[in-house]
């Protein structure tokens, strides 16, 4: 019985005898000084700040991020006619292009010019029987510059797809087809710029519509 008595007493004074150990081997962060180094630890954090410009939120870029996203209208843009000749003379630069990868160079210039002027002709009538004529220039910018971004983007496609479908198959009728949905995209951004030009949401769809249909339709069968 003493034996036992003995036998648990000194494993209690062992146990006591570890936790002071263990107490001592690692101090408290309170008792830690400051020049002493600080424990080593797996688990790290890095943080990376993105520092935007203080005029970022009206800014000219950010007006157009706003309307790429659909998340803004041509009204924050700003009244230039510099910026809209240089929108309108990427815009038609742009559309060349795009039929330049089926056509001569001669129709897809006229192709672009007729593009471009279809665009800027059709959006001062409309917007001047609405009496938003202070929108024009604003308008146009934005129009044609979400075009040369839809242009583009239609471009990149389009080697896509001719690299995926190479002859003999259809590839021109073919990718027309799987090209179609950058023409509804092209339609809902122009009717989403046209709607933030105090135009109704059917009316500016419509226009979109038309415009877009006449570009890649009928200005496409026309002009080779």
């Amino acid at each position: 019985m003493e034996a036992k008595i003995g036998q648990g007493a000194a494993v209690l004074c062992g146990r006591e005898t570890l936790a002071n150990s263990s107490a001592c081997a690692l101090p408290s962060i309170g008792d830690r000084k400051p020049g002493d180094a600080r424990p080593h630890s797996n688990d790290r954090t890095v943080s990376m700040a993105i520092n935007l410009p203080a005029n970022w939120a009206n800014s000219t870029p950010k007006a157009f991020y706003d309307i790429f996203a659909l998340e803004g209208g041509q009204k924050k843009l700003p009244s230039d006619a510099r910026l809209m000749g240089g929108c309108a003379a990427a815009y038609l630069l742009a559309e060349t292009g795009l039929h330049l990868l089926s056509h001569g160079v001669g129709a897809s210039l006229l192709y672009g010019l007729a593009s471009a002027a279809l665009l800027a002709a059709a959006t001062f009538v409309v917007l001047r029987a609405y009496k938003q004529g202070e929108l024009v220039d604003r308008t146009i910018t934005a129009l044609t510059a979400t075009g040369v971004l839809i242009a583009i983007c239609s471009i990149l496609l389009h080697f896509v797809f001719a690299a995926a479908l190479p002859p003999p198959l259809p590839s021109a009728r073919l990718i027309s087809f799987l090209l179609f949905p950058i023409a509804a995209w092209k339609v809902f951004a122009f009717s989403y710029i046209y709607r933030h030009a105090s135009l109704r949401i059917i009316p500016a769809f419509v226009f979109a519509a038309v415009l877009v249909i006449a570009e890649y339709w009928v200005f496409a069968s026309l002009i080779k």
